[in-house]
């Protein structure tokens, strides 16, 4: 295992709405993207940060430091689960390409684990980087926000070019994905 360390904000147990069958969600931090109508709101930003519970109005911390041994564990947990209903590990977040280098070690070991794997992603991440890291990749679900390029740059920040043409290359090898 590696000792690759990243910033997740929840590890979400029995989702079923994550990829195919029974799932355990990772969240990780940090997005490069700006929707005004991001799902998550408290992965935007890149490190942990002090947020309000919703329910107590007490502050916390929203994210912490783990490591890829840490997660696997986790996610080994449900893993009775994965062989009745064709479920897995899903990497969701803010951006998962946000953080790299860990999300791709997550994913390397889940595969070694002999784990189906799944990314929620924008898409929006150097071609090469988005080669590299779904080879370890069983599903995608990907988002575009727009197909219009001014539009997308407008509510998103960011040019679709490069998201376009990411999403297209997992279309083409065959990535089953939403």
């Amino acid at each position: 295992m590696t000792s690759e360390k990243g910033i997740i904000f929840n590890i979400q147990h029995f989702s079923i709405h994550d990829g195919p069958g029974i799932r355990t969600t990772v969240f990780l931090k940090g997005c490069p993207l700006h929707c005004p109508w991001c799902s998550n709101p408290e992965s935007q930003k890149y490190q942990p940060e002090q947020m309000l519970d919703a329910e107590t109005k007490l502050p916390m911390i929203m994210g912490e430091e783990k490591t890829v041994e840490e997660i696997i564990s986790e996610v080994k947990k449900d893993i009775d689960f994965y062989e009745e209903s064709g479920g897995g590990l899903t990497l969701s977040g803010g951006e998962i390409f946000a953080q790299f280098e860990f999300a791709k070690a997550i994913l390397k070991c889940a595969k070694e684990e002999g784990l189906h794997t799944t990314i929620e992603t924008t898409a929006f991440v150097d071609h090469e980087k988005f080669i590299d890291l779904i080879q370890y990749v069983d599903f995608i679900y990907t988002d575009l926000k727009h197909y219009n390029t001014i539009q997308h740059r407008k509510v998103t920040g960011v040019n679709n070019n490069l998201i376009i043409q990411n999403i297209h290359y997992a279309f083409t090898h065959k990535k089953q994905s939403f």
